[in-house]
């Protein structure tokens, strides 16, 4: 979809999935410094850790789809490395 332009409404569904991803990182990111890496996976803590990272990978997937699927550049958020192509989900 390269060359076309992209409306607000579908930039602002993007970035409402970005803060989503973003939530669920600061989520684990506060266990992780509340509890270390010793969160064992069946407490309460755990199954909240797990329930955040899952949704995180695939909001993030989201995000980045979106991202290309949308033509949006930036130097500091475009993916440079070949190995990021080739990470897909098939």
């Amino acid at each position: 979809m390269r060359g076309r332009r992209s409306t607000n409404v579908e930039i602002m569904s993007l970035h409402r999935y970005f803060n989503l991803v973003r939530r669920d990182a600061r989520v684990m990111e506060q266990i992780g410094e509340r509890h270390g890496s010793a969160v064992e996976p069946r407490s309460q803590v755990g199954i909240r850790f797990f329930h955040c990272m899952y949704y995180w990978y695939a909001g993030l997937y989201v995000v980045i789809e979106g991202w290309c699927a949308l033509g949006l550049h930036d130097p500091a958020v475009d993916i440079r490395e070949p190995m990021a192509s080739r990470a897909r989900i098939e």
